[in-house]
């Protein structure tokens, strides 16, 4: 199995695309309990009746991902708390698509050197 590389990988964020220097993903998933009142009698093949509970369970984390970035992008703070489609692709490797809500942003920059900035997103069920 060959070695994924990093170099030639993209990010888009609805309208606004980056030009990375380093990602990290976080994939912890923080499960709950979605079950439902409703519940099944059924025979078994025995002749008993059995209840048969229905179980459900949702997620409430999707994960995170932390990104920096060279430039200024085409977005800001009046951006943060939005939910856009995110898409980023690790040539011959990944593809991580879903809604990312934009958590937070910032730029650093001193005269004479290139501006780079830092931006997590929030995976999310909701779009």
């Amino acid at each position: 199995m060959p070695v994924a590389v990093a170099q030639g990988t993209t990010l888009s964020w609805g309208a606004a695309s980056f030009s990375l220097i380093a990602f990290s993903w976080d994939g912890t998933s923080t499960a709950i309990d979605m079950t439902s009142m409703d519940s099944q009698i059924t025979t078994t093949s025995d002749g008993r009746s059995v209840v048969v509970k229905d179980v459900d369970c949702g997620s409430i984390d999707w994960g995170k991902l932390s990104i920096q970035f060279w430039g200024a992008s085409n977005i800001g703070c009046a951006e943060q708390g939005s939910i856009e489609q995110l898409i980023l692709t690790i040539p011959g490797s990944a593809v991580l698509d879903g809604y990312a809500l934009l958590e937070s942003i910032s730029f650093q920059g001193s005269v004479g050197d290139l501006i780079k900035g830092s931006a997590v997103f929030q995976f999310s069920g909701i779009y």
